[in-house]
């Protein structure tokens, strides 16, 4: 076992796969759907901040933390729980700070997922 983990905090190609049961076209599918919805989900939330509303908020991030799980997106699960803590607390500017994180995550996660699973060996 490498101690590389980088690469697959991000996303476990391995788990991912695994999950789906080697089905690529359900994988890209559910990619696909999880983008989708993260995207709403995104704009939901930095919604939900503004106004300074954590029901809405902690709903959302709970949301996502469980979606990103079943992706094997294991850094922006870890950050949607953190988010999802941070609103339990009311602490507005934990929560702004997580975000931006999550933002990141989410980016990295999208590049992960896009160099892993569509740069096959011709399979």
């Amino acid at each position: 076992m490498s101690h590389s983990t980088d690469n697959k905090e991000v996303f476990d190609k391995a788990d991912f796969l695994d999950r789906v049961e080697g089905d690529l076209e359900l994988a890209a599918q559910l990619v696909e759907l999880y983008f989708n919805d993260t995207a709403e989900n995104m704009a939901k939330i930095r919604q939900a901040i503004a106004d300074k509303d954590y029901e809405v908020l902690i709903c959302l991030a709970h949301s996502l933390k469980g979606a990103s799980a079943n992706l094997s997106g294991q850094r922006v699960r870890q950050t949607a729980y953190e988010l999802e803590n941070a609103a339990k607390k009311g602490e507005l500017t934990g929560v702004a700070a997580v975000f931006a994180r999550l933002e990141q995550e989410l980016a990295s996660f999208r590049k992960a997922l896009q160099h892993q699973l569509l740069s096959t060996d011709g399979g």
